[in-house]
């Protein structure tokens, strides 16, 4: 991590520091440089495990969308640019947001993310960027079953990615896994993460998760321009739960938010993925 006096010259005074990533940390930060947006949050991503030019990629994915869809968090530009260097770390900053994360299981939660990403996959079929395929896309036996009809998709549409503010508007950030895949592999990875918020493993799925199952995909299929394949969604489901498996017994090919974990998270991911 730099010294704070190295931000000075982007125009910022980091206060405190957020939670953050693996591969980042996030700090609430004071911008002083004359202008009438003062509160930040930045992020400072470890350049020796990132590619400058997929961040670049996906950043201009996330201000590229934000045309369309005004609940995705816009980028604040620092020192004229939207990504710096500072010694071995990139830094991104975006208006500071006071919300609260969502509830999967609170129905008007649940019912506000299908919506919600609906509308941004509308969106992301606007914007046409060169990116690969999702990461959890590209290991398992059963992504064959799921290599047609891609756009670009947010990637890790979760309610850790998800502020509702005090007014009651949803805000979308985080597009650092976006990628090209099949929106049934959104919604599949979306039920994922409610699985593991709020199963034991993802072969004992709780009552709480079949309730945002039920809300989230008919919030999601009234609001979509486009027909919805629950079967495909069941594949793509069971897809990223072999994925987190592949990655937990090849931890060199893994995300690095999985293969940098503490041993003790890495027991916890391989109870609930079901490793024994």
């Amino acid at each position: 991590m730099p010294r704070h006096s190295e931000f000075v010259r982007l125009g910022v005074t980091l206060d405190r520091e957020m939670k953050g990533g693996y591969q980042s940390r996030v700090w609430l930060a004071t911008r002083h440089d004359g202008t009438k947006s003062n509160d930040l949050v930045v992020k400072v991503i470890d350049a020796s495990v990132a590619n400058r030019n997929e961040i670049l990629v996906r950043l201009q994915v996330r201000h590229s969308v934000s045309r369309y869809d005004d609940r995705v968090v816009p980028i604040v530009p620092l020192a004229g640019a939207v990504v710096n260097r500072v010694q071995n770390c990139f830094v991104v900053a975006s208006p500071l947001i006071d919300g609260r994360f969502l509830d999967v299981t609170n129905r008007p939660d649940a019912e506000r993310m299908g919506r919600a990403l609906a509308r941004l996959h509308q969106s992301l079929r606007l914007v046409h960027i060169e990116l690969p395929p999702v990461q959890a896309l590209t290991t398992g036996p059963l992504v064959e079953g799921l290599q047609n009809n891609h756009q670009l998709l947010h990637g890790d549409f979760a309610p850790s990615n998800l502020l509702l503010d005090a007014e009651g508007r949803l805000w979308i950030y985080d597009f650092d896994d976006c990628g090209y895949g099949p929106i049934e592999f959104e919604l599949g990875n979306t039920l994922f993460t409610a699985l593991f918020d709020t199963s034991p493993s993802v072969n004992q799925p709780s009552d709480e998760y079949g309730q945002f199952r039920h809300w989230f995909l008919g919030a999601y299929k009234a609001s979509a321009d486009h027909p919805v394949s629950e079967l495909l969604v069941d594949i793509a489901l069971q897809a990223r739960s072999d994925a987190l498996r592949y990655w937990l017994n090849h931890l060199d090919q893994a995300p690095a938010g999985i293969k940098n974990a503490s041993e003790s998270w890495h027991r916890h991911l391989r109870a609930f993925a079901g490793i024994i």
